[in-house]
C-alpha cells in the first residue's frame, strides 16, 4: 500500500514542479523585454536619422539662398553698366559662372535630400507603428500571462495541500527513502513495473522481486536502478 501512496506523492511532486518551472518561465517572460527595446532603439535610431537628414537640407538650403544672392549681387554688377575695365568684367564672369556651378550642385544636393528626408520619415512612421503594435501586443500578453499566474499559484496551493494529506500516511523511514531517491533519481523515485519490466530502467523484474512488490507488505527496491518498484 505503501508503494501505491509513494507512487501518487511523486505524481503530485512532479506536478509541482512543472507548475513552479512554468512559474520560472512566466516570471522570466514578464522580466523579458528584448523586444520592446529593439523597437525602441530602432525608432531612436530612425529619429536621429531623420534629424540628421533635415538639419543637412536646412544648412544647403541656406547656404544655396546665399549661393542665390551672391549670384545677384555679382551679375548686377556685371550688367548693370557700372564696371568698364575688362579684366575685371572677366573676373565678375568667371565668378557668377563659379557661383551658378556651386548653386546647381547645392540644387542638386537639396533635392537629393529632400528624398531622403520623405524617404527618412515614412521609416520614422513605420517604426513608430510596430512600436505601438508591439505594446499592444506585449500589454495583451502580460495580461495573459499574469491570469495564468494566478491559475498556477491556486493549482500549487491545490497540490500542496494533496500531497501534505498523503505524506501523512507514510512512515518516516519510507518518507525519508523517497526523498533520498527523488533527490538522486532525478524526481523519478518510485517506478511502475509494467510487463514485469521496472519502466524505470526497462530491466526485468525476478519473479520473487514482483511477487513481494505485488503484495505491497513492504516497499520493494529494483535491484538494478534502486527506485520503489510499484505493481497497479
Amino acid at each position: 500500500m505503501s508503494a501505491q501512496v509513494l507512487y501518487s506523492l511523486q505524481e503530485k511532486d512532479l506536478l509541482i514542479a512543472q507548475r513552479r518551472r512554468e512559474q520560472a518561465a512566466l516570471e522570466e517572460e514578464l522580466r523579458d523585454q528584448s523586444v520592446l527595446l529593439q523597437a525602441n532603439q530602432t525608432l531612436a535610431q530612425r529619429q536621429e536619422r531623420l534629424g540628421g537628414l533635415r538639419g543637412a537640407q536646412k544648412d544647403r538650403d541656406l547656404e544655396a539662398a546665399q549661393l542665390r544672392a551672391d549670384i545677384q549681387e555679382v551679375e548686377g554688377r556685371l550688367y548693370g553698366g557700372r564696371v568698364s575695365n575688362p579684366r575685371e568684367l572677366q573676373d565678375m564672369q568667371a565668378n557668377s559662372r563659379q557661383l551658378r556651378g556651386l548653386l546647381s550642385t547645392a540644387e542638386e544636393d537639396l533635392l537629393r535630400l529632400m528624398m531622403e528626408v520623405e524617404e527618412a520619415t515614412q521609416g520614422m512612421h513605420g517604426a513608430e507603428g510596430s512600436l505601438r503594435d508591439l505594446q499592444a501586443q506585449r500589454a495583451e500578453r502580460e495580461a495573459a500571462i499574469r491570469q495564468r499566474q494566478a491559475q498556477v499559484a491556486q493549482e500549487l496551493q491545490a497540490l500542496a495541500g494533496q500531497r501534505g494529506a498523503l505524506v501523512a500516511g507514510v512512515p518516516k523511514n519510507e518518507l525519508q527513502l523517497y526523498q533520498r531517491l527523488q533527490t538522486t533519481k532525478g524526481g523519478q523515485a518510485v517506478a511502475r513495473v509494467e510487463g514485469g519490466r521496472c519502466r524505470g530502467c526497462n530491466v526485468a523484474i525476478p519473479t520473487q522481486q514482483f511477487q513481494r512488490a505485488r503484495a505491497g507488505r513492504a516497499l520493494v527496491q529494483c535491484a538494478n536502478c534502486s527506485r520503489i518498484l510499484f505493481v497497479g
